[in-house]
């Protein structure tokens, strides 16, 4: 017999755009709703306490939570996301995972869903609360159903954990298999399923994060911060640095130190 997700949304409380100018800062010791946060536009991380797991913000970026959940952002300036809060009974209770946030880069289809959430909570038109009611029920369905794998199985978490322990030298994907138990090829399809981008993709965001910190102090030549990160080609370095933030690290230096 197949297993169903029996689920019901009760007690919407908002589902709502901001934007933040200044950089965004915001710690949750004991979530009191479930709900999501859907980053429109965002660079920075989400800490996840209970769990000790970090996981980058970028635009696109939606990540899901239960009460009493326990985390936090820090977003740099100019974000816009989407913020939700509402209960959720369930008849399943493993059916959406627990513990750290399920983090995952939706598609243009789901964030196009999520906005239109957003603008019928706020139109306050007599039949919003339903239909907002019905389109999160959609979006549960869809996205934590039978066919969908849980987004943070242990050996993931590990693979996050290795990587911001390891991400300023370099280290092959044989050895963080061997890290997870797993073969590589296993790890890269539970990575990916799990956050949207592969270990290369995640592992570099975290060193053109912290780049464009010692960029920015004035302390580092392009060329020294591209070694103290582990990239062994400078000019590969201003390439994956130029696509992330765009400009060279030379221009970003001369900008902001």
């Amino acid at each position: 017999m197949e297993k169903r997700m029996d689920i019901e949304i009760d007690g919407i409380r908002i589902i709502a755009e901001k934007a933040e100018a200044e950089h965004f800062h915001f710690d949750c010791r004991n979530r009191e709703y479930d709900g999501f946060v859907y980053f429109i536009k965002g660079e920075g991380e989400l800490c996840a306490w209970d769990a000790a797991v970090m996981l980058p913000v970028c635009d696109g970026m939606l990540f899901w939570f239960r009460r009493g959940d326990s985390y936090r952002f820090r977003v740099k300036a100019g974000c816009r996301y989407i913020t939700s809060a509402y209960c959720i009974c369930r008849d399943e209770a493993d059916s959406i995972p627990s513990r750290a946030p399920t983090a995952m880069l939706a598609s243009g289809e789901q964030g196009l869903a999520i906005k239109q959430l957003a603008r019928e909570w706020e139109s306050h038109r007599p039949t919003s609360y339903m239909r907002c009611k019905i389109g999160l029920l959609s979006l549960y369905t869809e996205l934590f159903g039978e066919k969908a794998p849980p987004s943070y199985a242990p050996a993931v978490r590990t693979a996050v954990e290795y990587i911001h322990k390891n991400f300023r030298r370099p280290f092959t994907g044989e050895e963080l298999a061997a890290a997870c138990a797993l073969s590589p090829s296993h790890l890269r399809q539970c990575f990916r399923a799990a956050l949207g981008m592969t270990v290369t993709e995640y592992r570099d965001s975290l060193r053109i994060a912290a780049a464009r910190e010692m960029l920015a102090s004035g302390l580092f030549t392009p060329k020294e911060t591209a070694y103290e990160l582990g990239y062994c080609d400078v000019y590969h370095f201003s390439k994956v640095f130029a696509a992330k933030v765009g400009m060279t690290p030379t221009r970003f230096s001369k900008k902001n130190s």
